[in-house]
């Protein structure tokens, strides 16, 4: 995580003037609590997860994220949802029976 906010804030001092930093102070809640939200808590929660089901349930349940992020994505904002990504969630949903049934 350090060496992406180092790459993004080297980004930003590279293409921007400073004085772009300042913003509404909404913007920093909203983008405080999405930090805290979206990265610290679901880091937490992976080690709580590995520490109670171990790493390999914990791997299992984790490849179906990007499964449930195309459901979200389809059902909720209206985003299509192609062949392709029925194939691919399809094979995603084969390998994580096999692999969970040894």
């Amino acid at each position: 995580m350090l060496a992406a906010t180092a790459a993004t804030g080297g980004h930003f001092l590279a293409t921007q003037p400073l004085a772009a930093l300042v913003q509404p102070w909404p913007v920093y809640a909203l983008g405080a609590a999405m930090g805290l939200l979206c990265t610290v808590l679901p880091v937490f929660a992976l080690s709580a997860a590995i520490r109670r089901i171990g790493s390999g349930q914990v791997a299992l349940v984790g490849m179906l994220g990007p499964l449930l992020t195309i459901v979200f994505a389809w059902l909720l904002l209206g985003e299509g949802f192609s062949t392709t990504q029925m194939v691919g969630c399809a094979l995603v949903i084969a390998g994580v029976a096999s692999v969970s049934r040894r």
